[in-house]
C-alpha cells in the first residue's frame, strides 16, 4: 500500500510541475458521471464492489464532485456490508503530455469520505439477525489517479487507482 501511495503522490506532483501544454479531454464545462465496478476489494471481501461518481468542472483543469460505493459479502456466520459516500476534487493533467490526443482525460485528486460498516449475523449463527458489535462508521481521506478514454463526445471508459472500496475501479464515463 505504501508503494501505491508513493506512486500516486509522484504522479500528482508530476502533474503540477510539468511545463508543456496542449489540448485535453477535460474542459471547465464538463459534467461527468462514472459508474464502475471494483477489482481488488480493499476491505477483504472476495467480491466486486460497485461505485459511482459525479464531477463538475469548476476551472479549466479542476473539477469537484461526489462519489459513493457499495460492497457486501457473507461468511457462514455474518454478512458484512460497506457503504461509502464522500466528496472528491480532481486536477486534470492530460494537457501536460504532448501528443496525447483529445480523447484522453488524465486526472488525480483527493477524497474525503464516510465509510459505514454493518455486520449482521446470518441464519447459521446463534445470533441470527442481530447487529454485531463492530458495526459503525468512520471518516477518512485518500488520493487517487485515473484515466478516461472517450470513444464519442459523450461516452467513454475509465480506470482509477486508489479510490472507493477497491484498489482499481473500471467503468463507463458519461459526459452530461
Amino acid at each position: 500500500m505504501k508503494n501505491t501511495c508513493n506512486l500516486q503522490f509522484t504522479l500528482l506532483l508530476f502533474c503540477f510541475l510539468s511545463p508543456s501544454l496542449q489540448a485535453q479531454g477535460f474542459e471547465k464545462e464538463n459534467s461527468i458521471l462514472g459508474i464502475g465496478i471494483g477489482v481488488g476489494d480493499r476491505l477483504g471481501g472476495n467480491n466486486l464492489p460497485l461505485g459511482a461518481h459525479f464531477e463538475k468542472g469548476v476551472a479549466d483543469q479542476i473539477s469537484v464532485g461526489a462519489f459513493a460505493g457499495y460492497s457486501s459479502f457473507s461468511s457462514d456466520l455474518a454478512k458484512i456490508t460497506y457503504i461509502l459516500i464522500g466528496g472528491r476534487g480532481s486536477y486534470h493533467y492530460g494537457n501536460h503530455f504532448d501528443g496525447l490526443g483529445d480523447n484522453w482525460d488524465l486526472y488525480g485528486g483527493l477524497t474525503v469520505f464516510y465509510l459505514n460498516t454493518s455486520t449482521k449475523a446470518t441464519d447459521n449463527s446463534p445470533l441470527f439477525g442481530q447487529e454485531l458489535g463492530n458495526s459503525g462508521g468512520s471518516v477518512d481521506f485518500g488520493i487517487f489517479t485515473g484515466a478516461r478514454y472517450y470513444f464519442s463526445d459523450s461516452a467513454g471508459i475509465y480506470a482509477e487507482l486508489g479510490t472507493g472500496l477497491a484498489w482499481i475501479q473500471l467503468g463507463l464515463a458519461l459526459r452530461l
